[in-house]
């Protein structure tokens, strides 16, 4: 056979193939990982503009906002872009503090959870919430550690999962 002028033979047209199938393969592992770092990325900028907001509800209503629906593992899901209104970002939204963050929510719909306590491990009358966001790599990928206080008590510990990150933010 004849390539630009030059004799292969079937081996080596069989093992260029290969050579070229290979890197492929790499290219398009590599261009993976990328896309779940750049969707971590921007889950973990979403996660602080949400704090922000919160932060900023608590400064102009005195409180933070309740849980809603509890519809993902007893936590208010975050994926009002599903078409789910009733979600804490709904009522960050519907205050004006929170832009909808730009998740496409590719991991689940319980990308973000929020849950707000009272007096639950953190001594009467203290009231606070934890946000969660889930990454796809692990959070030690990005340098980035959980914000709890110890007073938070041991009843919801998923925040111990690698791919769980976890805000609290007090009342």
């Amino acid at each position: 056979m004849r390539i630009f002028g030059t004799i292969i033979s079937n081996k080596e047209l069989v093992l260029l193939i290969g050579v070229l199938c290979v890197a492929a393969g790499v290219i398009i592992g590599v261009a993976a990982t990328i896309q779940r770092s750049e969707r971590d990325k921007l889950r973990l900028t979403d996660g602080q503009a949400i704090m922000n907001a919160l932060e900023i509800y608590r400064t102009l209503y005195g409180v933070l906002p309740d849980t809603t629906e509890n519809d993902c593992e007893g936590w208010d899901a975050g994926s009002s872009v599903r078409g789910e209104d009733n979600t804490f970002i709904q009522q960050l939204a519907d205050k004006n503090v929170l832009n909808a963050p730009r998740e496409v929510f590719g991991i689940s719909k319980c990308a973000y959870r929020y849950q707000k306590f009272t007096n639950n491990g953190c001594g009467s009358d203290v009231s606070y919430a934890l946000v969660g966001l889930k990454l796809e790599n692990t959070k030690k990928a990005y340098h980035v550690n959980d914000v709890i206080e110890p007073c938070y008590p041991d009843i919801y510990r998923w925040t111990s999962d690698p791919h769980w990150i976890a805000f609290m933010i007090r009342e």
